[in-house]
């Protein structure tokens, strides 16, 4: 019914301006710009897709070399595991055309992969 697709396009449209605000909240503009890291962390895994294939191409125009993406171990999935992880590693290769050898794990001082560390620009 138009109702409740209308009712879709509003959650839809509250499930984006709070993946916003969360990116927001936990990723400065020096952060991204000056730093090179990006903290997907507590994104939904198309949320994070999202933003990445807008955001990819932007750092590489402006000349950032090495991108950061923080996007946490999956201890908190629902499901167990981690989801955000290797949904950004296919998006970064598959879609954004960053090959495999350029992508490395990033692990915290427990052992648990909680990122990526990506080489975007030189040779």
């Amino acid at each position: 019914s138009r109702r409740a697709r209308a009712l879709d396009d509003e959650m839809r449209a509250c499930h984006r301006q709070a993946a916003a605000f969360v990116f927001r909240k936990r990723n400065s503009e020096q952060a991204v710009y000056g730093h090179g890291t990006v903290d997907l962390h507590g994104l939904h895994v198309a949320e994070a897709v999202e933003l990445l294939l807008e955001l990819v191409p932007d750092l590489k125009q402006r000349g950032v070399k090495t991108l950061n993406v923080v996007t946490g171990s999956g201890h908190h999935s629902l499901r167990g595991g981690a989801r955000l992880l290797p949904q950004v590693q296919r998006t970064l290769e598959e879609d954004l055309g960053v090959p495999a050898s350029r992508i490395d794990e990033v692990r915290d001082p427990r052992g648990f992969v909680g990122g990526l560390r990506v080489a975007l620009g030189g040779a």
